[in-house]
């Protein structure tokens, strides 16, 4: 009896966090669908901007990534790859690029950086990959300052701008001193297979449903790693980007929230980039994106707690930011607590229950599954509004497959919290990008996840059809699990 008290006890907290994380995307779906008016300043006052291109030994994309930047109607603008390339490739085709463009060799006071400079583009290269994508930032700040920059418009290496990309967020953070970065919308290019097409929903929905909402709602808007147009001052007083996170987004938003600045959403400004070209690529980039997330949200719990510069509104939708991951967390326990009330009342262990706690018991179980349906849903309404919104019929075919899929990742995201929580140390996994190209990419089998997939889809296979057997009754939540456990076990 008091076994089956503390699942239930349990199950019902997890149940509470989970609602928690569900009322908000319930919010911010519903927030979305009003429109997002900013302060605008029409004066632009043309002041040097840099438009940072990240890259490491991507030489598929970057070409094609520097030939959309150079469209950029904004004039006082000058392309910068902050390149740190190793392959022995990448390097020489930005140099020869640079160089037909008249560049020439300049002075670097850091034994690790070259730089070749011309007016147009300048290649800005580490010979070692020191403290990931941030750390490569974090070097290039120095040489934007020196250089008089006012702005940075940050980009990943396979990301292609619209033409007025500069002007149109220069015209917001023009408009109110308190903005720091300008975060404009990134949309996914959707044309390999139908996995690539899940990926790409489940990441539009981003920018098309969760940042418009918060953007509506007055919460904290994310920096979502690139395709953002910071204040270099700004970016200084905060400290820059710190070398090492394997989230540099979501650290650097938390600083400068904390700060008293914030961020804006502007999603009249368009960037079209790729997504993970296979299942396997994906579990690494998710698991990198959820272990960062941990980092951050241990070094910045308590200062946000503490934090008295913060309303209360901003404050619990950063928590939600750090916490954002760590749904999983609360699936993984609730998902195992339910499959241990399973096996135990599938066994008859609680046939000595007297009807009165039988009563009690049963409302509880009656209670839990419809909230649980409801909370799996909050996913589905935002993916709704993203299919939508980008009016393809087919898209809304992938809602299912898209939500299997985050859930077959369950271990993944588990595992990644835990290591990230207690800083267990991480290498940068690289995404493989393809240029929109029909390329086969390899990426090695996680054995050991796909061990613990398939163990997981013996256990929720064996009781749902020994609780089945047993009582004649279909558990919907262990119902749930199968079909995800069997589709990563099939493509991890």
């Amino acid at each position: 009896m008091s076994l089956l008290i503390t699942l239930l006890i349990t199950q019902g907290l997890l149940l509470l966090l989970f609602v928690n994380f569900a009322a908000y995307n319930y919010f911010y779906g519903l927030a979305s669908l009003f429109p997002v008016r900013l302060p605008r300043n029409d004066t632009i006052a043309g002041k040097k901007t840099a438009i940072v291109i990240c890259c490491f030994n991507e030489s598929r994309v970057i070409a094609d990534t520097i030939s959309h930047c150079e469209r950029l109607t904004y004039p006082q603008k000058t392309i910068i790859v902050a390149d740190d390339s190793n392959d022995g490739v990448t390097q020489e085709l930005l140099l020869d690029l640079c160089a037909k463009k008249g560049g020439v060799a300049a002075p670097s006071d850091d034994p690790n950086v070259e730089i070749m400079e011309s007016d147009e583009l300048v290649v800005f290269h580490r010979r070692r990959n020191v403290g990931f994508k941030a750390g490569n930032l974090k070097d290039l700040e120095p040489y934007l300052v020196a250089k008089g920059f006012a702005y940075i418009y940050v980009l990943d290496a396979d990301f292609r701008p619209q033409p007025d990309a500069l002007e149109r967020c220069c015209e917001v953070i023009e408009a109110d001193d308190s903005i720091a970065y300008v975060q404009t919308k990134r949309i996914a290019h959707l044309e390999q297979d139908w996995l690539m097409r899940c990926f790409g929903l489940t990441e539009n929905a981003c920018y098309l449903v969760d940042l418009p909402g918060r953007q509506v709602a007055g919460d904290m808007v994310l920096f979502t790693g690139c395709c953002a147009l910071f204040r270099l001052d700004y970016l200084a007083e905060v400290g820059g980007f710190r070398a090492g996170s394997l989230t540099e987004d979501v650290e650097l938003s938390n600083r400068i929230y904390l700060r008293g600045f914030r961020g804006v959403y502007l999603g009249s400004v368009v960037n079209t980039g790729e997504v993970a070209p296979n299942y396997r690529a994906y579990a690494k980039q998710q698991a990198r994106w959820a272990m960062g997330t941990a980092e951050v949200a241990r070094l910045f719990l308590w200062r946000l707690i503490r934090s008295k510069s913060l309303s209360l509104k901003v404050k619990l939708s950063l928590l939600r930011q750090n916490t954002y991951f760590a749904t999983f967390v609360y699936l993984e326990l609730f998902a195992f607590t339910t499959l241990l009330l399973i096996a135990l009342v599938a066994s008859g262990s609680f046939h000595e229950i007297d009807a009165a706690h039988d009563r009690v018991f049963s409302r509880l179980l009656q209670l839990q599954l419809p909230l649980t349906v409801a909370c799996f849903f909050s996913h589905w309404f935002q993916l709704t509004i993203s299919a939508f919104r980008i009016g393809r019929v087919r898209d809304f075919l992938f809602i299912p497959i898209a939500t299997l899929i985050s859930l077959s990742l369950l271990h993944t995201y588990f595992l990644a919290n835990v290591r990230g929580f207690f800083r267990v140390r991480q290498g940068w996994y690289l995404t493989p990008k393809t240029n929109r190209q029909r390329i086969k990419v390899r990426v090695g089998r996680n054995w050991g996840m796909t061990a613990a997939n398939f163990v997981s889809l013996l256990l929720f296979g064996g009781l749902f059809w020994l609780f089945s057997a047993s009582t004649g009754d279909i558990d919907l939540l262990v119902a749930m699990w199968v079909p995800a456990f069997a589709f990563a076990t099939a493509y991890d």
